[in-house]
């Protein structure tokens, strides 16, 4: 209760310090992104701002078995930057934001940008569809399957997204690959790929490598240097080809 006290204490006189004589703008929109979970692949967050200082927020874990939750409050604006939701309680996740651009960063209970390993999971974009597409496509290198390290040299299985046009086309360990793959939602859904038949004396990596992108669904999620598929059982993490 103390702490409490005391973080609210702190949003207070940083508010206070955070006025400004100036035009205040409002940030009106929708912003969205998926933020870490600690125990499910993601949240699908969104946050809509009104211009009558209202919010509506939404947040949906990934592949759990529960309802949207969904809030609605007021937010205040300072330094034409600084988003507040006042009606949530103190100290809660999701209550500050610094307004960069078309973007929400999210940040901490302090004011501060969160800093973590995969800080750019808590950027909330307006054009966050077309972002996600964007950041997918191009070239992607095999690093992990279940957290286990590939090591394949030369060989190493890699995929490049061309999700405009719903295809992929890629090397698989020993022969070329390429096929149909649709983004919908948070979510990659791969068709039947055709490859060639070259013979090769490892092959093990490759059909392995195949039967995880043969008529599957994977939620993704990425940043701009790592590419993580994810179901219930499996997860394929893939790093950005030079």
């Amino acid at each position: 209760m103390k702490i409490s006290k005391l973080n609210g204490l702190f949003l207070l006189v940083f508010f206070a310090q955070a006025c400004s004589s100036g035009k205040i703008i409002t940030p009106t929109g929708e912003y969205s992104g998926v933020i870490p979970c600690a125990d499910c692949p993601g949240i699908d967050y969104t946050l809509k701002l009104h211009e009558d200082y209202t919010y509506a927020e939404s947040l949906n874990y990934q592949e759990r078995d529960s309802p949207t939750l969904n809030n609605t409050g007021t937010y205040k604006v300072k330094n034409d930057t600084l988003i507040y939701l006042k009606s949530k309680p103190d100290n809660s996740g999701m209550q500050l934001f610094r307004l960069k651009d078309d973007q929400l960063v999210i940040l901490d209970s302090y004011g501060k940008p969160i800093q973590s390993g995969c800080a750019d999971a808590y950027i909330l974009r307006k054009d966050y569809p077309n972002w996600v597409t964007e950041q997918i496509n191009g070239q992607w290198e095999l690093q992990s399957i279940n957290q286990k390290g590939i090591d394949a040299g030369a060989s190493s299985p890699n995929i490049e997204f061309m999700l405009k046009d719903k295809n992929f086309r890629g090397f698989a360990g020993c022969n070329r690959i390429n096929g149909k793959v649709e983004q919908v939602g948070n979510t990659l859904q791969f068709g039947m790929p055709m490859s060639t038949k070259m013979a090769c004396p490892q092959l093990k990596l490759e059909s392995q490598f195949l039967r995880l992108i043969t008529n599957r669904s994977w939620t993704f999620s990425v940043t701009k240097d790592q590419l993580q598929l994810s179901d219930a059982t499996k997860t394929i993490t893939f790093i950005r080809a030079n």
